[in-house]
């Protein structure tokens, strides 16, 4: 029985090899039909055979930048001096100049713009951090419902968030304060600080505290009712150089603001 085993060994495998042969050429053709079948127009699925699509060779994308391999920063994701990192907002960054939200009530941003005098010689005496001023001019000429501007904010091309007041609302935080929670034989405990704490004499309190309420009263501005226009101004950090998103606030909704063209 074992001799008949090995006998037939040798036709057995040359078979196999002939079989091997003859089916070449219509394996090779078998990716085409595969390909012809797909819903999507694609390669179908493997059946447990060789693939023709490309395997991920785990590499860190330079290959697809738009630049030499050794320019390419894997921690950033990005070809080395590109300006939007990784992270960052995507798209077009707007530089400063004029936004405008159009509506009923249409307003124009200035970012930045000069401010008025009276705001920063006020900051600059009460002890605050230097500002930068957002002018929003508001037609109101199509409105029917007053308009009031409360805030902005700005995104930069880094993602960080920049926020803007109304002026009288960001001014009133820094009147000076008087306080009575100070030793009892010493002007009966009252005493007079800066916004940020620093004691100051009655005489710098009461000359602050009327510039304070000139700048108030000058900035606390009305509503701009249906047909009327006007010019409000909002008080924040300076702005960035580069931005990837302007949003304004009124007392209605808050509106995304688009580069005047």
């Amino acid at each position: 029985m074992s001799r008949t085993l090995r006998t037939l060994a040798v036709p057995l495998a040359a078979m196999l090899m002939l079989a091997g042969c003859g089916n070449t050429e219509e394996s090779a053709s078998e990716p085409t039909a595969q390909a012809q079948q797909s819903d999507g127009g694609g390669v179908s699925e493997s059946d447990g055979g060789g693939s023709t699509a490309p395997m991920d060779d785990g590499g860190d994308g330079s290959e697809e930048a738009d630049c030499a391999p050794e320019d390419f920063d894997e921690v950033e994701g990005m070809c080395a001096g590109e300006e939007t990192a990784l992270g960052a907002p995507q798209g077009d960054l707007f530089s400063q100049g004029q936004f405008t939200v159009i509506g009923y009530t249409n307003y124009l941003l200035t970012v930045p713009a000069d401010c008025p005098e009276d705001i920063v010689a006020f900051v600059k005496d009460a002890g605050g951090d230097p500002v930068e001023c957002i002018k929003v001019d508001v037609d109101n000429a199509q409105g029917s419902e007053a308009a009031n501007v409360q805030a902005a904010a700005l995104v930069s091309g880094e993602g960080e968030q920049f926020e803007y007041e109304v002026a009288w609302n960001a001014l009133d935080e820094l009147t000076p304060a008087l306080l009575d929670d100070g030793p009892t034989d010493v002007n009966d405990g009252y005493y007079y600080t800066l916004a940020d704490g620093t004691e100051i004499s009655e005489d710098e309190y009461d000359a602050l505290n009327n510039q304070a309420a000139d700048v108030n009263d000058k900035y606390m501005t009305d509503d701009v009712r249906p047909t009327a226009k006007g010019v409000e101004w909002l008080v924040g950090p300076a702005a960035p150089e580069k931005m990837s998103y302007v949003e304004l606030t009124d007392t209605v909704d808050t509106w995304e603001a688009s580069p005047l063209e």
